[in-house]
């Protein structure tokens, strides 16, 4: 439902980003602080997969790696 150069926004007038492409596409999200010393810790030894989805939507999920 997103294309190149899409606006995307919750609930208010000032976008949260702008999409310039689809494949690859880069998400920066936050974590608990009580999960980073573990996230940090498996990452060194292993790419850890990621799973991106719409909120109510799991259907349309995209999976990835963390970076």
């Amino acid at each position: 439902m997103v294309h190149p150069g899409n606006l995307v926004s919750a609930n208010g007038q000032n976008p949260l980003v702008v999409i310039h492409q689809i494949t690859p596409i880069f998400v920066s999200f936050g974590v608990p602080e009580e999960q980073l010393s573990a996230i940090r810790r498996l990452s060194g030894t292993r790419k850890l997969a990621v799973q991106a989805t719409l909120q109510g939507d799991a259907g349309k999920a995209a999976s990835g790696v963390l970076t």
